[in-house]
């Protein structure tokens, strides 16, 4: 058996996990729901400051007939 039997768990740790659980929650949805400005993806940054793509490939999975 355990030692610590007669031991409390710390409800700060409780806490202070609801805490960030909390917060978490708070953003996301905050981002979500637009009251939060979300960041830019990839293309946008890409249109606002004029640059072009530089390589491109389209890649195209298929099954063999032996079904590798």
């Amino acid at each position: 058996m355990s030692d610590f039997t007669h031991e409390r768990f710390p409800p700060w740790v409780l806490g202070a996990a609801g805490g960030i659980v909390g917060i978490t929650l708070l953003v996301v949805f905050g981002v979500r729901l637009g009251v939060l400005p979300a960041r830019p993806t990839a293309p946008q940054l890409r249109s606002e400051n004029h640059i072009g793509i530089v390589k491109s490939a389209d890649f195209v999975f298929a099954d063999r007939a032996d079904g590798a």
